[in-house]
């Protein structure tokens, strides 16, 4: 760890309103306001240290010798399950990176700020269909939507078995979760 006297410089900046979509590797310091879709990753050629703003949304792994997060860090999840998502056939996509508008519940988000939570969507119908619409309603009911079901369910169970059976994997979604937001008030 740092004294105060020799804590590296922040010399990069990832600005609010910025939108980064691939790993990101820096020197010295990096304070990140905007989003980042990939693994941020200090080199290894000196100390460094990492700052995620209450702005900041990254999506990815988070690696520095010094890190102060008081954004959001859904890395170590949410990558498992995405590869286990693959594993069943089905592309998990970022909704910044794809200009997707996703709904989510606001009772996850409640959730998020209690345990290390993911908030996974499986799709069931064609693009352009509205959820909550008869439209979906049918797709839902169909065959295909029975499959996504299925899919989803083994993606998020074969997800909760790799944070069993892997103690590292445990040890990153605890940096990440201890990093959330603090004093947020939960109804």
């Amino acid at each position: 760890m740092f004294n105060r006297k020799k804590q590296p410089p922040i010399k990069s900046l990832i600005a609010h309103g910025s939108q980064i979509n691939g790993n990101y590797i820096f020197s010295e310091g990096l304070r990140v306001d905007g989003g980042v879709t990939g693994n941020i990753r200090s080199s290894d050629e000196q100390p460094s240290i990492l700052v995620v703003s209450e702005t900041a949304v990254v999506t990815g792994e988070i690696r520095a010798d010094h890190i102060i997060v008081n954004g959001q860090v859904n890395g170590p999840v949410v990558a498992s399950y995405r590869a286990n998502a693959a594993r069943m056939g089905r592309t998990v996509m970022d909704p910044v990176t794809s200009g997707r508008r996703v709904m989510g519940s606001t009772d996850m988000g409640n959730v998020s700020y209690l345990v290390p939570s993911i908030h996974p969507m499986i799709k069931v119908s064609p693009d352009g269909v509205p959820i909550h619409s008869l439209e979906f309603a049918t797709w839902a009911a169909s065959p295909a939507g029975d499959q996504a079901v299925l899919d989803g369910a083994k993606a998020m169970a074969m997800t909760v078995v790799d944070l069993w059976c892997s103690t590292p994997l445990r040890e990153r979604v605890q940096v990440a979760f201890a990093g959330r937001p603090k004093g947020v008030q939960v109804l």
